[in-house]
């Protein structure tokens, strides 16, 4: 101990606030990982390690690819000015409260941050509060955000295995373990406040969609949860609330009318997501029907003259106009979900994405000779809510996200829900998951 209180008293100012911060973080990290693992012991509860490394190491690798190949990019953009307002709060705590909750361009720090747009500017905020934490050091900070990251999509997989039959290992893989979605969702990237998020509010809604009940607290960690995911991906909630309010409605009204017919299910699903959709392009300038297009069109264009020209997908004559759009919707879609091809990688980054992109595909024609076994507990109600997300939001992204490297960041919002739904009851997907177990039990000796 005096030793140790020796090399302390050695150290600068800004190494102990860092070890300090250190040894804080791997103490409380630990115990609230204890927390989860042991607040509701289920039939994956051992797989909870192992993919807590899996998901830590993650964010540590997207870090490594920012730092070591890249050399900059958006987490380490908001890292560096989320350490300017760290420095802020340790020396003026008021004017740091004070710009956290209305801080804007009359705010003496706002010179000194180079990302001004508001999604960005929440993020920081957001990171600036773990800067502190973490005594500023960019590697403790990212693993919070992996934490989080990972907490969010713990709790959708646990609710998910633990209403419908048989799916505990398709969440585990889809939610946790699918090789972009963790990747992407990891380390100090929007998606990784976001997405945990989404799934929080999805793990709720499918709380409340079998119990009927929701207690408090659930209930105001949802609406936080929704603002976050709405200050951060306003696309992602915007069609979360579009598709859960509709599928609640026509629940109570499938119960009171004692419709049974899916088709009938479905038409009377369509005509109330219309009028709730309608009312959810109020909520944000960019949904709204008379600009929408043109913000499709503008983002596709900004790509394409930034982009390679093997590195995008094109959409030639892409017009501001419904009618083009859904003149490219299926290109888009099927793009956004398993493009590129291998023959289309140019870099070793894009090869992987490729390689994942073809099993997923593989998968996904498998799932098409077994589509009965896709509708979760046969809840048709739920099936076509889920469908839906994938599919507005597997078109919009990739119709204005062109970029095989951003899309692929940005269509984790939608793309674990897929991986999902095709995997859960696919026969290929349990043959590989006994291959496996087999070869589990031979490395561990089991007969």
């Amino acid at each position: 101990m005096p030793e140790l209180f020796d090399r302390i008293i050695a150290c600068q100012p800004g190494e102990i606030r860092v070890r300090m911060a250190f040894l804080f973080s791997i103490g409380f990290l630990g115990l609230l990982s204890w927390y989860l693992w042991r607040r509701e012991q289920h039939e994956f509860s051992r797989y909870f390690w192992p993919i807590l490394v899996y998901r830590l190491g993650a964010g540590l690798l997207l870090g490594l690819l920012y730092t070591a190949y890249y050399g900059d990019g958006d987490t380490l953009s908001f890292f560096r000015d989320a350490t300017r307002m760290s420095a802020l709060a340790r020396s003026d705590p008021g004017a740091y409260i004070e710009f956290l909750f209305r801080g804007g361009m009359e705010s003496p720090i706002w010179p000194e941050l180079t990302n001004h747009q508001h999604r960005s500017l929440f993020m920081i905020k957001w990171v600036s509060i773990v800067a502190v934490i973490s005594g500023d050091n960019y590697w403790i900070t990212l693993v919070y955000f992996s934490f989080f990251s990972f907490a969010g999509a713990w709790y959708l997989a646990k609710v998910i295995s633990g209403r419908w039959k048989g799916a505990a290992t398709a969440a585990l893989f889809a939610f946790l373990l699918y090789p972009s979605v963790a990747f992407w969702s990891s380390g100090i990237m929007k998606e990784a406040l976001s997405l945990p998020c989404l799934f929080f509010m999805t793990g709720v809604f499918i709380r409340y969609w079998y119990s009927g009940k929701l207690a408090w607290t659930d209930f105001i960690l949802f609406l936080f949860a929704a603002w976050i995911s709405w200050r951060l991906k306003y696309h992602y909630t915007g069609v979360f609330f579009a598709v859960s309010v509709t599928s609640l409605i026509v629940r109570y009204t499938v119960r009171a009318t004692r419709i049974g017919r899916p088709v009938v299910q479905l038409m009377v699903w369509t005509v109330v997501f219309v009028a709730l959709a309608t009312g959810v392009t109020l909520l944000h300038p960019n949904f709204h029907p008379d600009v929408l297009p043109g913000v499709v069109a503008d983002n596709y264009e900004a790509y394409a003259k930034l982009t390679d020209e093997g590195g995008m997908i094109h959409y030639p004559g892409l017009d501001p106009t419904f009618a083009s759009m859904i003149r490219y919707a299926p290109k888009a879609f099927f793009s956004g979900l398993f493009r590129p091809f291998l023959w289309e990688a140019d870099s070793w980054i894009m090869l992987l994405g490729a390689i994942e992109n073809a099993v997923l595909l593989l998968f996904f024609l498998v799932a098409l000779t077994n589509y009965k076994r896709r509708v979760p507990c046969g809840e048709p109600v739920v099936a076509i809510a889920v469908i839906t997300f994938i599919v507005i939001l597997g078109v919009l992204l990739p119709l204005s996200t062109p970029n095989y490297g951003t899309l692929s960041r940005y269509r984790v919002g939608y793309l674990p829900f897929f991986v999902f739904l095709i995997i859960y009851g696919n026969p290929l997907f349990g043959k590989v998951v006994k291959l496996k177990e087999r070869l589990y039990s031979r490395l561990a000796g089991k007969p």
